[in-house]
């Protein structure tokens, strides 16, 4: 038995229902324009209110004001996919729970880097937009910290805050230790972080492994 579906337009105004999956091809089923690499693409479904049989599934680069097709005159967001810079999609795993879509990445820690060896000792921004998309504030980062001297610390909290002592605050116990942490944080809505370090000495590298995206 196929699977049935349902969604509501953007605007709160129209349902669809459908059965079964709705395939869209890239870059054929781009909406307008021509692939760019390293992009996010809104994976939005459209339909026609008037006939709901009359639906489809679109990437588009404009999510809150996609190019539709035909006759169709409602859509919905349902996810997001980012290309690299060979204009291939990064792969991931994804969980469902509501409205909340988490996702994981299943790419190599060093394909998701947004801070390598980073020595600032005062709050310092990490943007890290080209791994949470733009509808994301929540995003998992795998914090990879290489301590120099017993104490050495460092610490990460949203972009804008105020706070001198985050949460985020791990402490190395002892001379040239290597902290690894996985650890969710929320982000500002460019996607920006800030850490610091104690020891210039000491750096911390940082990879995205995936975030939240509430639909």
């Amino acid at each position: 038995t196929a699977k049935r579906s349902s969604l509501i337009d953007s605007t709160g105004t129209s349902y669809v229902f459908f059965d079964g999956l709705l395939t869209p091809a890239f870059p054929g089923d781009l909406d307008t324009g021509v692939e760019a690499s390293n992009t996010w693409y809104a994976v939005i479904v459209e339909w026609e209110a008037a006939d709901p049989t009359n639906i489809k599934a679109t990437f588009t680069v404009s999510p809150a004001a996609p190019t539709l097709s035909g006759s169709r005159d409602k859509f919905r967001r349902v996810g997001w996919v980012r290309n690299d810079g060979s204009s291939n999609f990064l792969k991931f795993f994804q969980n469902e729970n509501g409205r909340d879509r988490r996702i994981d990445y299943d790419v190599t820690r060093a394909t998701t880097t947004v801070l390598s060896g980073g020595t600032a000792t005062s709050f310092t921004d990490v943007d890290m937009s080209s791994f949470v998309p733009p509808t994301s504030t929540w995003a998992v980062c795998h914090f990879h910290y290489e301590g120099n001297e017993e104490n050495d610390q460092f610490e990460a909290r949203p972009n804008g805050s105020t706070n001198a002592d985050p949460f985020i605050h791990f402490v190395a116990q002892t001379p040239e230790l290597v902290l690894v942490a996985i650890q969710a944080i929320v982000t500002d809505a460019s996607q920006i972080i800030e850490y610091l370090t104690t020891n210039s000495s000491a750096p911390l590298t940082i990879f995205v492994a995936g975030y939240v995206d509430l639909l």
